[in-house]
């Protein structure tokens, strides 16, 4: 992005692959949702600007480049990297209730995967 700031501390988790295997039993994906805020270089806007050039040089296809069909109409890009089979939304939510910090949210996610033989996904109980 190309900016300094805080991030958030989450890491990637599996989740369903509703299309395939709803019940969480053979098939996964892999999501890895995490944002950026508190900027101490750098503007929310010029992330995005940055992202819109560096994604496509970096085997990125953008899907979608605009604002959310939400009443906030925050900016969002949407881009697939066909090569690897990822996904990834990214969402400046410089719109938001209270005094809530403005941010950028992203969210990266896989395609499906068979699990090996003998793994037990499931949900947690």
């Amino acid at each position: 992005m190309g900016v300094k700031g805080k991030v958030t501390e989450s890491g990637a988790m599996a989740g369903t692959c509703d299309a395939v295997d709803p019940d969480f039993q053979t098939h996964y994906s892999v999501e890895h949702p995490w944002s950026v805020y508190d900027l101490t270089s750098g503007t929310f806007e010029q992330a995005m600007q940055n992202l819109r050039e560096k994604l496509p040089r970096n085997g990125w296809e953008i899907t979608r480049d605009g604002l959310t069909k939400s009443q906030a109409r925050n900016p969002e890009i949407v881009a697939v990297n066909r090569k690897t089979h990822h996904g990834v939304h990214i969402e400046w939510t410089r719109s938001r209730s209270g005094k809530l910090p403005k941010l950028i949210t992203v969210d990266v996610g896989s395609r499906c995967y068979k699990a090996p033989e003998g793994t037990k996904l499931g949900r947690a109980s």
